[in-house]
């Protein structure tokens, strides 16, 4: 469970909710992408895998959530924006290994076993779908719970593009 309890997705989400412009959405998929490449150049494996793609279009989307949220500034929209990031990120990644991994067949059938038991000899993907559920509403709660305390100690700071102070 550890390895799949991640900050990426509440990162993705909240970065671009409160970071400046530019940042919000280049800082947090820079960040995924340059400890894609160490970990990959590590493991010796390559970088635009089937599966990488499928986690970067996946987390392209929970930016662009949390881009339509800092838009329209309905922070309420932040925690069911994460819950479905979640439910989306799971179902993508696990579509992109049912594409990819030859272990699976290339079936409907195929593609329900990778969104519920997945390969024999390793845990169940709905597993992985738990652990990623729970840190991602871990991180994003936290996330935006750090974000209010610091706006009611600073007025200034506001969800990104709202006040004059935030304008980068």
């Amino acid at each position: 469970m550890v390895a799949e309890f991640s900050p990426l997705a509440a990162i993705c989400l909240c970065g671009a909710i409160y970071l400046p412009r530019k940042a919000a959405v280049l800082l947090p998929l820079s960040i995924i992408f340059v400890s894609d490449v160490i970990i990959n150049a590590h493991a010796h494996k390559p970088l635009l895998a089937v599966e990488m793609l499928s986690r970067y279009f996946a987390l392209g989307l929970t930016v662009w959530a949390g881009w339509m949220i800092r838009k329209y500034g309905r922070l309420w929209m932040v925690i069911p924006a994460s819950l479905v990031g979640s439910v989306a990120f799971y179902a993508i990644t696990n579509a992109g290994s049912w594409i990819s991994d030859p272990g699976y067949q290339k079936t409907f059938a195929g593609l329900m076993q990778s969104l519920t038991t997945g390969l024999p000899g390793y845990e169940p993907t709905w597993m992985f779908f738990r652990s990623t559920f729970v840190s991602d509403m871990l991180f994003t709660g936290l996330f935006v719970l750090c974000m209010a305390v610091t706006r009611n100690r600073t007025p200034e700071l506001r969800v990104a593009g709202r006040t004059a102070a935030s304008v980068s």
